[in-house]
């Protein structure tokens, strides 16, 4: 008998690593990300700090609230410039997924096709084991009955 063997073993090798190489740009996307995110978050929370500490100031003159605008603005911008690189940073990290799925698709296909051959194999493997035991035991009946035939005869 034949050691199973899958004629694709190395196109589903290759696929496998291009999955994983895809997988490990992906990463590196996902982080720049939350990196903009959290970027974003933190202007947001620069806002908020700058309004309370002016709040919580006894007197207040024209210019400190108008300082307080004017820094609010100019966040505000800065947030607009995020939202932008943030939408580019989501869809690298959309398109790269595709891709990861693409080839995820493709790896999983080729397994389930080995698993398909490795099935028709091992009964392809049955079937010549079957069909050897039963010439073994034919040979083995026949021999017995010519070893019975000439000791009878």
């Amino acid at each position: 008998m034949k050691a199973f063997t899958f004629r694709l073993d190395r196109v589903l090798d290759w696929r496998t690593t291009s999955l994983k190489m895809e997988e490990a740009k992906l990463e590196p996307l996902r982080v720049s990300l939350e990196e903009v995110r959290v970027e974003d978050e933190r202007l947001v929370q620069a806002v908020l700090r700058a309004r309370q500490m002016t709040h919580s100031q006894p007197s207040l003159n024209g210019s400190d609230l108008q300082a307080l605008a004017f820094y609010a603005v100019r966040m505000d911008k800065e947030r607009v410039l995020l939202a932008d690189k943030i939408a580019v940073h989501e869809e690298a990290v959309r398109k790269q997924k595709e891709v990861v799925f693409t080839c995820d698709r493709n790896v999983r296909l080729l397994e389930r096709l080995r698993g398909r051959r490795k099935v028709e194999w091992l009964a392809e493997n049955n079937r010549e084991l079957d069909a050897l035991s039963d010439d073994y035991s034919a040979a083995s009946w026949l021999r017995e009955q010519r070893a019975a035939g000439q000791r009878v005869g």
